[in-house]
């Protein structure tokens, strides 16, 4: 699931064996909450810059995320004010 712009709440959703990203951010202002990924083919959730776009003031909170293949959280560093609070994972890069 890739969430390309800005202001969006992704919330309750059940993401299961996605090839990439379970969740892709790559926006501002978005609400990433009480969301289930599970054996993603390289992050669970990432907050990931792309192109000329910014990744900034999201917020990733209350997510169960395992079993991805290269950290269950990502946060690539570019973007500002980005906040993870209170997930359950293995693995985060943060």
């Amino acid at each position: 699931m890739r969430i390309l712009g800005d202001d969006n709440e992704i919330k309750d959703n059940d993401v299961y064996d996605s090839r990439e990203e379970g969740i892709a951010i790559r926006g501002n202002r978005n609400l990433v909450v009480d969301n289930r990924v599970f054996l993603s083919g390289r992050y669970g959730i990432g907050m990931l810059y792309w192109s000329l776009d910014t990744t900034d003031d999201n917020l990733a909170k209350d997510n169960v995320v395992f079993g991805s293949a290269l950290f269950d959280l990502f946060d690539d560093g570019t973007g500002i004010g980005n906040v993870w609070r209170d997930n359950q994972c293995n693995t985060a890069n943060f």
